[in-house]
């Protein structure tokens, strides 16, 4: 979700009901997703050499912290 930063569900379509729901996106699987998305950036720093290898190292990182700060939100929004 580009204002939350948080993941969508893995499951697509699931039946609640009479009516058809995008399903909920799971705490475990955004953590997950956000732990991935750090240690590719990590392997990927080791890497970089040119500005634009580094450029997508930092997209990384934001997009992780993003994620994270959505979360965060979310814990306390319940």
């Amino acid at each position: 979700d580009p204002v939350t930063g948080l993941l969508p569900p893995t499951g697509g379509q699931r039946k609640f009901g009479s009516r058809d729901y995008p399903g909920d996106a799971w705490v475990r699987d955004n953590v997950y997703g956000s732990l991935s998305m750090w240690s590719l950036a990590l392997a990927y720093s080791k890497n970089a050499d040119h500005d634009d290898e580094k450029a997508k190292v930092f997209e990384l990182k934001q997009s992780v912290v993003k994620l994270m700060r959505g979360l965060l939100m979310s814990m306390m929004q319940q």
